[in-house]
């Protein structure tokens, strides 16, 4: 495609980079640690009439990822597994990051 062609805004031209993901990764974790600087059930997390998740805190993380928003969605499920995997390794804050990783606890059966 010649130049003339081109659109002027591409998403080609705006991909950001693993470096930039990374901190933006850090900087959703330490929103959620703002905002949830306790133990919530994850099942009040999840429910559709939730207190936690409203219109301000969907705003904030949409201003945290600044000109990345299209990066958000992937940053927020790496955050997650992130968060997951914390609780997972850190049995003194087990709760507080299954809440904040936003999934119930299930027991395997055995």
């Amino acid at each position: 495609m010649d130049v003339e062609g081109r659109p002027l805004l591409s998403t080609e031209d705006s991909k950001p980079l693993p470096q930039t993901l990374t901190k933006l990764i850090k900087r959703l974790r330490s929103l959620t640690l703002a905002l949830l600087p306790v133990e919530v059930d994850p099942e009040s997390i999840n429910d559709p009439t939730s207190r936690v998740i409203t219109p301000r805190v969907i705003d904030a993380y949409k201003r945290a990822a600044g000109d990345f928003v299209d990066a958000l969605p992937y940053c927020l499920l790496r955050a997650r597994a992130e968060f997951l995997w914390d609780a997972d390794h850190n049995p003194a804050d087990y709760g507080e990051n299954l809440g904040r990783g936003a999934r119930s606890h299930r027991p395997t059966g055995g």
